[in-house]
């Protein structure tokens, strides 16, 4: 039970983060903690399906977040 309190302020220290940065690919990296953490959650809560989804989500988007951001700082 502990875990779960952990990953939680992980995902919310994540979060802030990624509001409060100003650079662009920071956030994004930081949104991405964020998933990972997440994805971390729904293994402890034996949820591996979920797990797995939201990984590969993640991965997708963050993959997609870092050319756009990339794109926009050129």
């Amino acid at each position: 039970m502990f875990e779960l309190y952990i990953l939680m302020v992980f995902m919310i220290v994540g979060a802030i983060t990624a509001v409060v940065v100003k650079d662009l690919l920071s956030s994004v990296i930081a949104v991405g903690v964020t998933g990972l953490a997440l994805s971390l959650t729904f293994l402890v809560l034996k949820a591996p399906d979920l797990a797995i989804t939201q990984l590969v989500v993640e991965i997708l988007c963050l993959i997609i977040l870092i050319r756009a951001t990339i794109r926009k700082d050129l």
